[in-house]
């Protein structure tokens, strides 16, 4: 009876563990899908893993995110909705129910059920989003004038780690609207206290960032306009103002507010020329302000009467009023969506998925994916170059040289180049750099992995500014992006940027056989014939030499699934075939004639090597019978191999066959 119960107990922990395993690979599934922005898969794998485990925490929650992205806000809302029934301490799906709220702005609606939460006021389990939900609470309180209940919430943002700048400045306003001006010195040496970190203690201004710099100058300036008329230090509070608004410009030059409200400062004070010059800078960041090109008219005007009448707006005001609309109306950080899986396992997963879409003809499908991809990140070396494969192949070149020219921004990628190439060139960048590499080591796709986790790689300022230049200069060593640019090139006829290229691929990897035939291909086409020879003589050795040491440049399967490496046919072939030809536009016959018979030997299937051969000895058949017969031969053999040129070839057959 014992044993019999053991092997019940067995075989149900056996059910209970299978139970589990599938289970778990669902939701894996399902959160692979989330990752790689296939939403529909995503819902679809959760809702049948709901069905039989309904109890699961976030699992609703990444529903709700999915269907948001599929813009179905009520589905996301609801399942929200549930997820925070369900478990009240889930924050996360509380930051993400507030965002959505935010954006479809619909927060009113959910006030009884918002209030109903009772989340405490400090993190739990910090994530990119700890507080968001908060400061968006925060600035619709502040907005319905709801003071007390807006600091609360901005408070607590500021206690789950939201970004400590916007907080107090939001706290400060508010404090500034209600004219406490105790309270908001107050605030915003809390502010300065918290927010400088310890290596800025010496010099705690320069620690301020531009919000505060910002809020500083228009809280100076309050207390110069409230303390002007009585016996006061007002004019400190006036040299603060101006002080603080220009450290703001220096944190950012671009910034209009500043600008503007510097303006509005010197035209109050009656210093119009100075207004004038600050306006000029407002128009220059916002040409279509209106009410500005008023002010600007209003402080030449002042400056001189000699204006045409036209020009002079009917009514210039005494005084303006300052401006804090992005203070107002402060930006809402996005929510930041968090991977389940590792970034590069996912990145892989959105490119092979392409790949089998393109493996199916189905390029739109593809590009789809790829551009999820470069969502998560535009400079993926093997992202880029598929997508740049596929825009080739559909002809749409100048996308395809946009993307082949960002899959060499990655530093230190090396694709699917050789070992033994990469250590040569890490020997000769350096000592130092090889050590760090050989330490930190290099991934199977090729990466170099010298980044910490979660560095970001160095890039150029934008894909806007990195050019063909930059990428010759400072780019890694993706050998095909290179080739495909000198393809890209090619077909455009810009042969020199095409020789450029493929020197490249050359630099980069002396020995590809395929670098030196595209390279004297486009030799050719300048009519460099020297060059040209001597490339695709390069090649075929290059092709023979990597015969011989059985390492031929083929792409293994692992290499496949990261980019799309086509080998048709041995180099060999199209080297001979253009060397044949190129030595019959010299009329170099023999040496033509030796060129294509060793295309023929290396490939006996290939009708263009035939054709060529037939033409030859047709020309020749005037000698001698023999000469007659090979020409025929080659012909039929071209017929049979479905050669284009029938018609023509038929033609010589019959002439060649009457003799």
């Amino acid at each position: 009876m014992k044993k019999n119960l053991i092997s019940i107990l067995m075989v149900f922990f056996i059910i209970c563990s299978a139970f589990v395993y599938a289970q778990d690979e669902i939701i894996q599934e399902a959160n692979l899908y989330l990752d790689m922005m296939e939403y529909q898969a995503a819902i679809d794998y959760y809702s049948e893993a709901l069905l039989t485990y309904p109890n699961l925490k976030n699992i609703r929650k990444k529903m709700a995110y999915a269907y948001f992205q599929l813009e179905k806000n009520d589905e996301a809302l609801k399942y929200l909705k549930q997820e925070l029934e369900m478990f009240p301490d889930n924050e996360d799906a509380y930051d993400l129910l507030i965002y959505i709220l935010f954006k479809c702005q619909r927060i009113e609606g959910y006030h009884k059920f918002l209030d109903g939460l009772d989340f405490p006021g400090y993190v739990v389990n910090k994530n990119p989003n700890s507080g968001s939900g908060d400061f968006i609470l925060g600035t619709y309180s502040k907005d319905k004038k709801e003071f007390s209940t807006a600091k609360n919430f901005f408070r607590r943002a500021l206690a789950k780690g939201y970004n400590p700048v916007k907080c107090f400045v939001q706290l400060a306003d508010i404090e500034f609207i209600q004219e406490n001006l105790k309270t908001l010195f107050a605030v915003l040496a809390e502010a300065r206290e918290s927010i400088v970190t310890p290596a800025q203690t010496l010099n705690k201004e320069s620690g301020l960032l531009f919000d505060l710099h910002f809020m500083y100058g228009l809280s100076y300036y309050k207390l110069f306009r409230t303390y002007h008329d009585e016996a006061h230090a007002w004019a400190a509070y006036l040299q603060l103002a101006v002080r603080h608004f220009e450290e703001a410009l220096k944190l950012k030059p671009d910034s209009k507010a500043s600008y503007y409200n510097l303006g509005c400062i010197h035209y109050n004070l009656g210093q119009f020329k100075n207004a004038a010059e600050y306006f000029t800078r407002t128009l220059e960041h916002d040409p279509g302000n209106s009410a500005v090109k008023i002010y600007f008219t209003c402080s030449q005007k002042k400056l001189s009467e000699s204006l045409d009448e036209e020009m002079r707006p009917e009514k210039c005001p005494e005084y303006i009023e300052l401006s804090k609309d992005f203070i107002d109306k402060p930006n809402v950080k996005e929510y930041q969506y968090i991977f389940n899986n590792n970034m590069k396992f996912v990145l892989d997963s959105i490119n092979h998925l392409g790949l089998e879409y393109i493996k199916s003809g189905k390029f739109h499908e593809a590009l789809r994916r790829y551009r999820n991809g470069l969502k998560i990140y535009p400079d993926s070396p093997e992202i880029n170059y598929n997508m740049g494969m596929i825009f080739f192949w559909l002809n749409y070149l100048k996308a395809a040289e946009d993307h082949a020219l960002c899959a060499l921004r990655e530093p230190g990628f090396f694709g699917r180049l050789s070992t033994y190439r990469k250590q040569e060139i890490l020997k000769k960048e350096g000592a130092d750099r090889v050590e760090r590499r050989r330490q930190i080591g290099i991934d199977a796709y090729g990466r170099d992995e010298m980044l910490k986790e979660g560095e970001s790689p160095v890039k150029a300022a934008s894909v806007a500014a990195w050019t063909f230049t930059d990428a010759l200069k400072a780019g890694n060593y993706f050998l095909d992006a290179y080739d495909l640019l000198g393809n890209i090139y090619f077909r455009w006829s810009d042969f020199n940027r095409s020789i450029l290229a493929y020197t490249k691929v050359i630099e980069i990897d002396p020995d590809d056989a395929m670098g030196h035939y595209n390279l004297g291909c486009a030799y050719s086409a300048v009519k460099d014939e020297r060059n040209a020879e001597k490339e695709w003589k390069q090649a075929i050795a290059k092709e023979k030499e990597a015969s011989q040491r059985k390492e031929r440049r083929e792409a293994s399967e692992d290499e496949l699934m990261v980019s799309l490496v086509v080998v048709n046919r041995p180099v060999s072939i199209e080297a001979h075939r253009s060397l044949g030809r190129l030595y019959l536009e010299q009329n170099l016959v023999d040496k033509a004639l030796a060129e294509f018979l060793k295309a023929v030997e290396l490939e006996p299937e290939d009708p263009e090597a035939y054709y060529e051969l037939g033409k030859i000895y047709h020309k020749k058949s005037h000698q001698n019978k023999d000469q007659r017969k090979k020409a025929i031969s080659y012909y039929e053999k071209y017929l049979y191999l479905g050669g284009k040129e029938e018609a023509e070839v038929k033609k010589a057959l019959k002439v060649l066959k009457k003799k």
